[in-house]
This record gives C-alpha cells, sequence and structure tokens, in this order.
C-alpha cells in the first residue's frame, strides 16, 4: 500500500498523482487534505502517511509533498523506521529506494510537474 499526503502546496500533484496511480493499478490510500486549503500545515498530512507506512514497514510506501519537500522529509525522518527521500527526478527515485531503502519519497509541488513525479 502507498500512502500519500500533502498540503496545499502539494494538493494539485497529488492529485495528478491520484489519478497515475488508480490507472496504473497501484493500489493506495489517500491521508489528506482532501481539498486545497492554504491554512493547512503538511506536518499534519506527513505524520499520518508515516503512520501508514509504519503499520507494514514491509509492505508500505509512502509520498509526501509540500511546496519544496524538504520540509516534509525533515518531519518524517524524525520518526524511527523511516527514510524520507527529497527527489526531484526518476533516478534519485530509484537510487533512494534501491541503495538507501528509502520508504517515504518526499516531493516539492513547486519543482516537480506531474509528468516527472
Amino acid at each position: 500500500m502507498i500512502y500519500i499526503g500533502a498540503d496545499h502546496g502539494g494538493f494539485g500533484l497529488k492529485e495528478k498523482l491520484k489519478e497515475f496511480l488508480t490507472t496504473a493499478k497501484i493500489e493506495f490510500m489517500d491521508v489528506g487534505n482532501f481539498k486545497l486549503d492554504m491554512d493547512d500545515d503538511y506536518v499534519d498530512f506527513v505524520e499520518k502517511v508515516v503512520m501508514g507506512v509504519k503499520s507494514d514497514l514491509k509492505n508500505n510506501l509512502g509520498i509526501v509533498i509540500c511546496r519544496s519537500g524538504v520540509g516534509s522529509a525533515m518531519v518524517a525522518n524524525k520518526h524511527d523506521d523511516i527514510m524520507a527521500a527529497n527527489v526531484t527526478t526518476a533516478l534519485m527515485a530509484e537510487k533512494s529506494r534501491m541503495d538507501n531503502n528509502a520508504n517515504i519519497l518526499a516531493l516539492g509541488g513547486d519543482y516537480l510537474d506531474p509528468n516527472t513525479a
């Protein structure tokens, strides 16, 4: 299962990624935000993704999205058993998973277009 969450800075990209995951028949759970809310805080959604990933570390992965991806990665990495990588290319994502065992991708909504993400 892939848990995905984003604040207002990543909301648009999250919605596009959900379309891709649905089309690819990849199981995911959206943990919010469920509407564009300029007053939300990425920390709330990172925590939900982290809890989802930690519920089954062998099988679950996560995606967190904020404006830059940096803050989301920092919050996620405060948790035991979580390795979040802020990535900007598909190769970075692949290497983060294969070489560093990253279990959460942190993406920047201001820096990635949906096709790259």
